[in-house]
């Protein structure tokens, strides 16, 4: 509430509604009041432990969808389509596969945390390859995949850094140090990757969208 009369008398008319969760203000300072208030707000949100907990929340929204995707769009194709896509998948599983025996050896010789850490796999990135294979196999969603961008980059590298590194607080935020590589982030990073998940949830929603549409033949 602002008015031009003084604050107390806002606040006995408040206290006699009963009203509770109220801002008031006297109009010659009513936008700094609410510049104070908004960037509170902002802050809470970009707080580290708050954006890491709603980075994991929203990729972990987005895992839910591509699989969506992946079952609309691989049920759309036909067996000879579906084929490649499975032997594609089988023969980049077994290459990993192959390249983690390697790495467990070397690993069971010289066992250390970060070769610990590096042999996690990431069911994330699994899923965003299968999704590039299903789009590629359905001729009017490649303008779709075009617009996408590079997901491992710009949303899996932050959410891993985001989930696994260690915090460093800096001068203007945090340092985190993941797989041998720094990430950086502070109030601008964390405001921009949520505008950059929020972009792949709308885009990841059109094509599923698309994809239904497609299967139910409208």
């Amino acid at each position: 509430f602002y008015s031009n009369v003084p604050s107390t008398e806002l606040w006995d008319a408040i206290r006699n509604a009963q009203l509770e969760g109220v801002f008031i203000a006297n109009r010659q300072v009513i936008a700094d009041k609410i510049e104070k208030v908004g960037r509170q707000s902002v802050n809470k949100i970009l707080d580290l432990n708050n954006m890491r907990g709603i980075v994991m929340a929203e990729v972990g929204e987005l895992d839910l969808t591509l699989e969506a995707i992946l079952r609309e769009g691989l049920s759309g194709l036909e067996e000879s389509a579906q084929g490649k896509i499975f032997k594609g998948f089988h023969e980049r599983a077994s290459q990993q596969a192959d390249e983690n025996v390697e790495k467990l050896k070397r690993f069971e010789a010289a066992p250390s945390v970060d070769a610990l850490i590096s042999l996690a796999a990431i069911d994330s990135a699994k899923r965003w390859m299968c999704f590039v294979s299903v789009l590629k196999r359905h001729a009017d969603l490649m303008d779709e995949r075009e617009k996408i961008g590079d997901y491992l980059k710009e949303v899996l590298w932050p959410r891993n850094c985001l989930a696994h590194g260690i915090p460093e607080q800096s001068e203007t935020g945090f340092l985190f140090m993941f797989q041998g590589k720094q990430y950086k982030f502070d109030d601008t990073v964390a405001s921009e990757l949520r505008q950059i998940i929020m972009g792949y949830r709308e885009r990841f929603d059109a094509i599923k969208i698309k994809l239904s549409a497609k299967g139910s033949g409208t």
